[in-house]
C-alpha cells in the first residue's frame, strides 16, 4: 500500500505554477491542422457510422426477416425497440419499481437525519434494515440465508487473518473459490436435506424478484476483500504510514478538509470493524446490486461525516444527466437494432464496413448500459449522502479498476516491477477480472488479449520517452494510439459482443486485399480522433487541471 503507487488511484485536481503553465504549448484548436481531424470524425459519424446501422434496421432490410423476432412495440414514433439485451431489459422494465424503491429508502433516511440530528446512530439502524429487507425481497430467504453464512465465514477470517503475512493470498484464494462455485457447487445443497423443517427454504415466494442470488456475489466479493483489506492494513500499520505521506503533498488535508483519497487511506479506531458496519457496508441497498464500490474505510468515513461536494444541485444535476442518457439509449434501441441482429447472428453479406459497425454500436450500447445502471444506483446513493466513484467517466469501470489497484496491483508491486513484472501482473489480473465477469472462454480470451495488445504499448513508451520533445511525437504517438484502440475494441468485442467466430469474420474482412480501403479510412479516423483528444488533454493542463488516466 504505497502512497507513490496509490496516488495514481484518484484524479488529482490541482492548480499548477506559472512556470508549468508557461511551458504548455499553445491551444491547437483553431489550427487548419485540427479543423481537419475534427472534420474527419464528422465525416464519418454523418455519412457513414450512423445512417448505415440505421439503413440495416430498417424494414426493408435483407437481414430483417431473420431478427425481426428479437423486437418489441416501442414508443417513439411507431418503431420497434431492440429490446434484446438480457441485462438491459431487466433494468429497463424494473425502472420505474426501482426509481419508487430509492425515494421511499432516501425519504425515510433524510427524515430520520432531520428529525433526529444528534442520534448518528439511527442512520446506520435504518440503513442496515432497509439493506436487509430489500435484499429478503431480492433474493428471498434461502438467498439471505446463503449469502449471510459467506458473509460471516469472511468476517471471522478477516479477524482471525488479518495482520499476518500470508492472510491476503488466503483470503483472495478463498472468495475466488467461492466467486467459482458460488452457482454450481453452493446451489445444490438444499436446506430441506439438513432438517426436513427447513424444506420450505427450498422453493422461493412469489415476491421474490430475482432468486440468483449468486449473480450478486461479484460485487459482494470486491466489498469483503476491501473490508479485510482495509482491517488487515490497520493491524499491519501501513494505513497510519500512507495517511502521514498523502497529508504532506495534500492541500486539502493540511487546511483540515477530508478530500476522497484521505478517506480511502485513513483508518478507523478497531472497534469501527465490527460485523454491524461490515454487513451494512456490503450489503448498503443502493451500491448492491452493481455498484460503483466504495472501499469500506471511505463508507465508513462518508457515514460518520459526509462529503461536502454532494449538494441539491448536485444531485438535481446528476438526476437530469441519467435521465439525458436513458433518452439516448432509447433512440439508439428505436433506430439501430444492432443487438438484434449480433444476437440472431443476421449479418450474412454485410460488407466489412457494416458488420465493423454492427460491432462498433454493439460496444457502444454495452457503455452505454453500464453507464445508465451505475449512474442510476450512484445518483441513490448521492442523494442519501454517500459519494460513490463515477464509474463511466474513461468507458470502464473505474471504482472496481480502483480497487483492482488498491488490493491487487500495488500490493504485487506496482510500477516498480519494471516491463516484464508489470505484464505478469497485468496478466493475473485480467485473468481475475475475466473470472470474475463470468466463467467462460471468450472472456478469458478477452482478459488475455488486452495483456497481449498492452505489450506494445509498453514497449513503444519506454523505447521512445526520450524523443518526447520532438516536433514528430505527437503524431508518432497518435499513430499509435490509434492502433491501440482498434485492438481494444477488438478485445472487448471478443468478450462481449461477438465472440471468436465473430472476430475472425470481421479481421477476415478488414484485413483481406478487398477492406484494405476502409481499413486505411478506419485509421485514419482513429488517428484524428486520438489528435483531438490530446488536445482535450492538453486544454485541461492550460486550465490547471492534471487528471492521471
Amino acid at each position: 500500500m504505497a502512497s507513490d503507487d496509490k496516488n495514481d488511484q484518484q484524479d488529482s485536481l490541482l492548480p499548477q505554477g506559472r512556470s508549468r503553465k508557461a511551458s504548455l504549448p499553445i491551444s491547437r484548436w483553431q489550427t487548419p491542422e485540427m479543423i481537419l481531424y475534427i472534420l474527419i470524425i464528422l465525416v464519418a459519424y454523418l455519412f457513414f457510422m450512423i445512417p448505415i446501422p440505421i439503413a440495416l434496421s430498417q424494414e426493408n432490410s435483407k437481414t430483417y426477416p431473420s431478427y425481426m423476432h428479437r423486437l418489441k412495440p416501442g414508443w417513439i414514433f411507431g418503431r420497434q425497440v431492440d429490446d434484446s439485451d438480457t441485462q438491459y431489459r431487466a433494468f429497463r422494465s424494473h425502472i420505474f419499481q426501482a426509481t419508487s424503491i430509492a425515494i421511499l429508502h432516501v425519504s425515510i433516511s433524510r427524515l430520520s437525519r432531520f428529525l433526529f440530528p444528534d442520534w448518528p446512530q439511527l442512520y446506520r439502524y435504518i440503513t442496515l434494515t432497509f439493506s436487509v429487507s430489500f435484499l429478503l425481497i431480492l433474493h428471498g430467504p434461502a438467498g439471505c440465508i446463503r449469502l449471510g453464512a459467506l458473509l460471516a465465514l469472511n468476517y471471522f477470517l478477516t479477524k482471525y487473518l488479518a495482520g499476518k503475512v500470508v492472510a491476503p493470498v488466503l483470503v483472495w484464494t478463498l472468495n475466488i473459490g467461492l466467486l467459482i462455485a458460488s452457482e454450481s457447487y453452493l446451489t445444490l445443497f438444499k436446506f430441506g436435506e439438513f432438517f426436513e423443517g427447513w424444506s420450505v427454504l427450498d422453493s422461493n415466494p412469489s415476491w421474490v424478484l430475482t432468486p440468483r442470488w449468486w449473480e450478486s456475489y461479484n460485487f459482494l466479493m470486491l466489498r469483503i476483500i476491501s473490508f479485510f483489506m482495509d482491517y488487515h492494513w490497520l493491524k499491519n500499520g501501513l494505513s497510519e504510514i500512507n495517511v502521514e505521506s498523502h497529508t504532506k503533498k495534500c492541500p486539502d488535508c493540511q487546511r483540515g478538509i477530508i478530500c476522497d483519497q484521505a478517506r480511502i487511506d485513513a483508518s478507523h479506531p478497531e472497534d469501527d470493524y465490527n460485523f454491524s458496519n461490515f454487513v451494512n457496508y456490503a450489503l448498503y441497498a443502493p451500491l448492491y446490486r452493481a455498484g460503483p464500490i466504495v472501499t469500506f474505510n471511505d463508507f465508513l468515513s462518508q457515514v460518520k461525516q459526509p462529503s461536502q461536494k454532494i449538494t441539491f444541485k448536485l444531485v438535481c444535476m446528476y438526476a437530469l444527466r441519467w435521465v439525458s442518457v436513458v433518452l439516448l439509449m432509447e433512440v439508439m434501441l428505436h433506430y439501430m437494432y444492432v443487438v438484434a441482429i449480433k444476437d440472431a447472428h443476421a449479418w450474412e453479406g454485410f460488407t466489412p464496413l457494416e458488420f465493423g459497425l454492427i460491432g462498433y454500436w454493439n460496444l457502444k450500447i454495452v457503455w452505454l448500459k453500464l453507464l445508465i445502471v451505475w449512474r442510476f444506483f450512484r445518483l441513490w446513493a448521492m442523494a442519501d449522502g454517500i459519494l460513490a466513484p463515477e464509474n463511466m467517466s474513461l468507458a470502464r469501470s473505474v471504482s472496481r479498476n480502483d480497487d483492482l489497484r488498491v488490493y491487487v496491483y500495488v500490493p504485487l508491486g506496482g510500477n516498480k516491477t519494471g516491463p516484464i513484472g508489470y505484464l505478469v501482473n497485468s496478466w493475473l489480473i485480467f485473468t481475475f477480472v475475466a473470472i470474475w465477469h463470468d466463467r467462460e472462454l471468450k472472456l478469458l480470451a478477452w482478459g488475455w488479449l488486452i495483456v497481449l495488445f498492452i505489450m506494445p504499448e509498453v514497449l513503444a513508451t519506454r523505447f521512445t520517452v526520450k524523443w518526447r520533445s520532438r516536433v514528430w511525437y505527437r503524431h508518432l504517438a497518435a499513430l499509435g494510439g490509434a492502433c491501440n484502440m482498434f485492438t481494444m475494441a477488438v478485445a472487448n468485442l471478443v468478450g462481449f459482443v461477438v465472440g471468436v467466430d465473430g472476430i475472425s469474420y470481421l479481421i477476415g474482412g478488414f484485413f483481406s486485399l478487398q477492406g484494405l480501403p476502409l481499413t486505411i479510412c478506419m485509421m485514419t479516423t482513429l488517428f484524428a480522433a486520438v489528435q483531438v483528444m490530446f488536445e482535450i488533454r492538453e486544454s485541461e493542463k492550460r486550465r490547471g487541471i492534471v487528471a492521471r488516466y
